[in-house]
């Protein structure tokens, strides 16, 4: 799989700091025998990026829309066959549903995890590609690694086996490390301010169309508080945040006025370290990973 690795620095006067950027069940009228094999699926993953936060062997379930039409495809096609159902591991990712035996075709549409916090999903009356609004959660414990997932078209008439699902990171991912000339103390808390928050993913006009994200105007800021992770003078690349505490935040160009700040205490007392981050790229699917230092102090 391919991984993609690029580099940005920057040297501030308060903060240095690097960036690295990585990686409602309705059933529709069909003919379908009861000795007809039940629908089911595999689960993969599209990796671009440098240890991804969620993979193929840690999604658990996902939500699943699927269309039942005749070829070709019709934009107004809806979703009246399934959806938003929950489709989970523990099943061996099979459904209650049979494949079609009238010669129509199946397309599916999927999100990962099932239930996410923030969403607003389509019901079965949207036509067309799928489309999810979607909120960022205050809360970093709530933001949630959010994929997505659309399969080719299958004609159902004897149609066997397991269909494959490739989940592609709708998200980008936003860590925190130490730099080479951090001193030191211990890192208190995180904000990133003045961030895009909210937005419409589209993807599925086609099977191998790359979903799009378009954002709204609204701005929100993200703190991760009471992190209180010590760290030692002059060590580099030292994980401040866990995979379970990733900013998981839009893909986009940063806003004028966005902004980090870091609660740094050095032993003695608080210092509060801030730098304007407008401007720069944060690609959907990827890490990006910012470099503490504390020069300044």
């Amino acid at each position: 799989m391919n991984r993609i690795y690029s580099h940005i620095y920057k040297l501030l006067a308060v903060l240095s700091i690097v960036t690295v950027l990585h990686s409602c069940s309705l059933f529709g009228a069909i003919d379908s025998p009861e000795d007809k094999e039940n629908i089911s699926f595999t689960v993969s993953e599209w990796i671009s990026t440098k240890g991804a936060i969620t993979t193929e062997s840690t999604i658990e379930d996902f939500g699943l829309y699927g269309y039942l039409f005749s070829a070709p495809w019709d934009p107004f096609n809806k979703p009246d066959f399934i959806c938003n159902e929950k489709v989970t591991r523990s099943s061996g990712w099979a459904t209650q549903y049979l494949y079609p035996n009238d010669g129509r075709y199946l397309r599916f549409y999927a999100y990962s995890p099932y239930g996410c916090p923030g969403l607003t999903l389509p019901d079965a009356t949207s036509s067309g590609a799928i489309r999810i609004k979607y909120t960022v959660p205050e809360s970093v414990e709530n933001q949630k690694d959010l994929m997505v997932s659309i399969s080719d078209d299958i004609l159902g008439r004897g149609a066997t086996g397991k269909i494959n699902m490739t989940f592609h990171h709708a998200l980008t991912a936003v860590r925190f490390a130490t730099g080479p000339e951090i001193k030191e103390g211990l890192v208190k808390s995180i904000k990133v301010k003045g961030v895009y928050n909210a937005g419409t993913l589209v993807y599925g006009e086609t099977p191998t169309a790359k979903s799009t994200w378009y954002l709204d105007e609204t701005k929100g800021d993200f703190t991760l508080q009471g992190l209180n992770k010590a760290v030692d003078a002059g060590v580099e690349n030292f994980s401040i945040t866990n995979q379970d505490q990733y900013f998981m935040l839009l893909p986009q160009v940063l806003p004028s006025g966005a902004t980090l700040e870091i609660v740094f205490f050095d032993g003695t007392k608080d210092h509060t370290l801030t730098t304007p981050i407008e401007g720069q790229t944060w690609p959907q699917g990827e890490i990006v990973t910012y470099k503490i230092s504390t020069t300044s102090i």
